[in-house]
């Protein structure tokens, strides 16, 4: 039997699942599959699809696994390693919506070079990776072992680089925003008021952001929270009787306030 988990993403990986029911129809995989599905809707008549697995039974499945696929989650990598099972992981990617980023590439690739996993870049590796599995032979996770802390202060440490990159894609986001600001309004000026001219950048400079920020996008909730930053920022600047400094280093601080709570609640709706 293999045992397929996906863990308990909020997001998808659909394209796992189809690759493996397609290694099914190919006759690649003849032994039975039983899958913990998460929140991937997927419905096959080659697999034993379940959405969520209690915890006992879900250990008596990674017990009685042949081998495990799943993706680069730390916790299910972990709990078949503590099992001497034999694992092959393939990553989640943030350009399919998968992830918010491509940090399971290097967990995969550590555990993977460390030899306790057969490691996939993509689903396209999958086929290769099981005709391996039944020679391939893991090594012996002991929770003590040192490289076993290494791996994790490594994948803690990769995380904090990614969220690194964020804040300075943030940065560069405010910095650009301003500056598109800055140039439609002395393009509009002559032709609108002040204000209209500064709201009109504002709005550009969001909808940018909104594009180059995020690929897989939620429609309602950006237009409820630009409809609510739009009116702030209005009001904000009627606060200002006119004053094109003042107003500038109003949208400055919007930039900052949009761009960190928008980040935040993007993640809780994502």
């Amino acid at each position: 039997m293999i045992f397929v988990v996906l863990g308990t993403q909020d997001k998808k990986f659909e394209r796992l699942l189809k690759e493996i029911e397609r290694l099914i129809m190919d006759g690649i995989i003849r032994e039975k599959v039983i899958v913990q599905a998460g929140s991937t809707n997927y419905k096959s008549k080659y697999m034993e699809i379940h959405k969520m697995i209690p915890m006992k039974k879900f250990l008596n499945y990674v017990d009685d696994s042949d081998y495990i696929i799943t993706h680069g989650g730390v916790g299910t990598i972990l709990d078949a390693m503590k099992r001497n099972k034999k694992i092959i992981a393939i990553p989640r990617l943030k350009k399919y919506g998968e992830h918010e980023n491509d940090h399971q590439i290097q967990i995969i690739q550590k555990f993977s070079n460390a030899g306790y996993l057969i490691g996939c870049n993509g689903v396209e590796d999958l086929k290769e990776a099981i005709q391996k599995i039944n020679q391939f032979e893991p090594k012996t996770c002991h929770l003590g072992n040192e490289q076993m802390l290494n791996l994790i202060t490594n994948y803690i440490e990769t995380t904090n680089c990614d969220k690194k990159k964020n804040i300075m894609l943030d940065i560069f986001y405010i910095t650009c925003a301003l500056i598109v600001q800055t140039l439609l309004y002395f393009l509009l000026a002559g032709k609108l008021n002040t204000i209209d001219a500064i709201s009109i950048g504002w709005i550009v400079s969001y909808i940018l952001f909104i594009m180059y920020r995020y690929q897989k996008h939620q429609y309602f909730f950006e237009f409820v929270w630009f409809i609510f930053l739009a009116f702030a920022l209005i009001l904000w600047f009627n606060l200002c009787n006119g004053s094109v400094m003042v107003m500038l280093g109003i949208t400055f601080i919007a930039n900052m306030i949009t761009c960190i709570s928008h980040n935040l609640l993007y993640k809780r709706r994502s």
